[in-house]
């Protein structure tokens, strides 16, 4: 690829794309989100009708039946329970010079338009193959479009406080898009159109605003990418994520919600034309009304989680959700209005809460485990997420069975017993209170918080630095250069919680280095005078280094010696720095006496049967092993590391040999497998 010069002008498309390393955790520009929120706009869009306004359109003005509907969406639904996680999968192995989530963005965008139409613009009489086949071919793009921008949005920052505010701009942007969606219908009807040609309008409105949204974020948001795709597991990484507490637990509440918001999106209709008495053009208002509270009330939740974390705000804002619909739906009565719109707003507050801040979540839990397992599973993570919703909301559509079971006819005009509207009543009322506070519970004893500290990041960032020695041993460049970059993930992500505590910040940790590098290195960074042979140099640097230590109040000789060292490169280096005082035996000879001591030592508290202190003596014994690993010159822990990869393949000998006889070695016995070891000692020398 020709690389521009510093002089060429770079335009919009490519510096939104030069983004070739994960973010610093500065703050997005208002600009930025705002660019990437307006994908949102159509996707939200569509999103709203799929569930709220589809259902009941197919079912009353279409002709399909109220459970042929029903089943369709679960079916269809549930079919990307298995479509989603393979589809993040194949996301996050992409790697494209356009980037990663932009080009599958691109890709649904067509899809998207295409099936759109379909849906939409149909007449009565289409039938349920007809939905059930353009359903299947909306969904696919939409899963495609929906995993990209959610993924897209976690990488944007590392910052647990700045990802709530990318998913404000997210929510917010979501919330006008079906907003402006859920205002063709009443303007429509107030013009004098049908409901039937308003929703066609609908549709006309998604598939003209989805290629100018795109086209906004195309240009002007960056996008972090990875330019080596992450390794993945398939079904088995989707597996051992789900059986982590913090995803279970996560997944279940955003189950929950996506079930009691979705009976209310698709009984909305039903029950306040035919529960509370109102007219269509009403009721189209009231769900209106409903999502511009959402809006509204999408700013106090980011708040809230940055107060007190996002699960509590979550439960508190489920709390609220239960306990204001109720009274919104018991105590306002039947035809006013204008205490229904107050009511509904006050209940809509807390509608945007649940997609807020179950995916910034998400976002800090992708960090959590590519902390954990080294590997970026934020696709597969947010796939996951993205299928439980939908299976929520494919549960919620249940409730149209249900209404067919006991009796309810959808048609338009037609007055139900009031038997089957104490049964709709019930299901539009009491099943999304029931579902909301159970997950507010679930949320309440969620197992896993914004505080992490030091101490419990600390075993993942030596599990890195072990991964980068092993991928030098192997003489793997190529896995080198990934694990460099998770090690200094470590780094960044210690030096941000320190900056959290005011303690100090990344550019601090770069000044330090730099400071103890020109210290420590006064031949090269210093004055000629300075630049002496390599024993004087040797000399000065432990001069140097004895300064340091009087500077930190160490005046032990073995004071800075790291307790957090493998316990065998520890011991080579306390002899190492009692040796350079004069504490050190002449030669080999001396340690070789004392080697033969400690094993005669730990023979007899063997043979005596006292455990506690042959464990000390075995500590004794390789205390020794070191300080003789470090009279030779060798270091302890390369050479035990050479002696575990040497065993590792003398035994994988005795497996290969056994496995030409199509046995294992559970069926062989130990002098066989005695002499295939010596076979593969052999084998090695020639």
């Amino acid at each position: 690829m020709v690389e521009p010069s510093p002089t060429q002008s770079i335009g919009p498309l490519d510096a939104a794309m030069s983004e070739t390393t994960p973010p610093p955790p500065a703050r997005r520009s208002n600009a930025t989100l705002a660019a990437f929120a307006a994908s949102c706009l159509p996707y939200a869009a569509l999103g709203l009708p799929v569930y709220v306004t589809l259902p009941e359109f197919y079912a009353s003005h279409v002709g399909v039946s109220l459970s042929a509907v029903s089943l369709i969406f679960l079916i269809v639904r549930l079919a990307d329970i298995v479509v989603d996680p393979l589809l993040g999968v194949v996301i996050d192995r992409t790697s494209t010079r356009w980037g990663r989530y932009r080009v599958w963005m691109a890709i649904g965008a067509p899809i998207l338009m295409g099936s759109v139409a379909m849906l939409f613009f149909v007449g009565q009489g289409a039938g349920a193959t007809h939905l059930a086949v353009w359903l299947v071919v909306m969904y696919l793009g939409y899963s495609i479009s929906l995993l990209s921008q959610m993924s897209w949005a976690s990488v944007l920052s590392t910052d647990y406080d700045q990802r709530s505010r990318i998913y404000g701009f997210w929510q917010v942007a979501n919330i006008i898009g079906v907003l402006a969606v859920l205002l063709i219908p009443v303007g429509a009807q107030q013009m004098g159109y049908s409901y039937v040609e308003a929703v066609r309008m609908q549709g006309g409105f998604i598939v003209a605003l989805l290629p100018v949204a795109l086209l906004v974020t195309f240009l002007f948001t960056p996008e972090p990418r990875s330019v080596t795709p992450p390794a993945h597991g398939g079904l088995n990484a989707t597996l051992s994520l789900i059986v982590k507490p913090v995803l279970r637990r996560l997944l279940l509440s955003d189950l929950l919600l996506g079930a009691a918001r979705g009976l209310i999106g698709v009984l909305f209709f039903y029950f306040f034309e035919q529960a509370r008495g109102f007219e269509r053009d009403q009721t189209s208002i009231l769900l209106l009304v409903y999502f511009v509270a959402g809006l509204v009330g999408a700013p106090l939740w980011a708040w809230l989680a940055t107060r007190m974390g996002k699960h509590r705000a979550l439960a508190v804002a489920s709390i609220y959700f239960a306990i204001s619909f109720a009274a919104a739906t018991l105590l306002v009565p039947a035809g006013n209005c204008p205490a229904a719109v107050g009511a509904i707003f006050g209940t809509g507050l807390a509608f945007g809460a649940a997609d807020l801040l179950l995916r910034a979540m998400m976002a800090d839990a992708s960090d959590a485990i590519r902390l954990e397992a080294g590997a970026d599973r934020t696709g597969l993570l947010f796939s996951i997420l993205n299928a439980t919703s939908k299976a929520g909301y494919a549960i919620s559509v249940g409730a149209f069975a249900v209404l067919e079971w006991i009796g309810f006819d959808p048609s338009p005009g037609v007055v139900n017993d009031p038997g089957v509207i104490l049964g709709l009543q019930w299901l539009f009322i009491a099943a999304p209170v029931v579902l909301l506070l159970i997950s507010a519970l679930v949320l309440r004893i969620y197992p896993w918080d914004v505080e992490q500290t030091f101490a419990t990041i600390a075993p993942y960032t030596i599990e890195e630095a072990y991964e980068v020695a092993d991928a030098i041993d192997r003489g793997d460049m190529g896995e080198l250069k990934g694990e460099l970059g998770d090690l200094l993930f470590q780094v960044i992500f210690h030096a941000r919680m320190a900056e959290e505590q005011g303690l100090f910040a990344f550019d601090d940790v770069a000044a330090a280095m730099s400071d103890k590098l020109i210290r420590r290195h006064p031949h090269v960074f210093g004055d000629e005078a300075a630049r002496s042979d390599g024993p004087a140099q040797k000399l000065r640097w432990e001069d140097i280094k004895a300064a340091e230590r009087a500077g930190k109040a160490q005046h032990g000789v073995l004071d800075d010696v790291p307790v957090g060292l493998p316990a065998l490169h520890r011991a080579a280096k306390l002899t190492k720095r009692a040796a350079r005082v004069g504490f050190d035996w002449p030669s080999t000879d001396e340690v070789f006496d004392k080697l033969d001591e400690e094993v005669a030592e730990l023979r007899a508290e063997i043979a005596a049967g006292d455990l506690d202190k042959a464990r000390e003596e075995m500590g004794d014994l390789l205390f020794v092993v070191a300080n003789l690993a470090r009279k030779l010159g060798v270091e302890p822990e390369d050479a035990l590391r050479g002696a575990n990869a040497k065993f590792v393949r003398r035994f994988g000998f005795i497996e290969a040999e056994l496995a030409r006889d199509g046995r294992t070695p559970e069926q062989s016995d130990l002098a066989e497998m005695d002499g295939l070891w010596d076979a593969a000692k052999a084998a090695e020398r020639t």
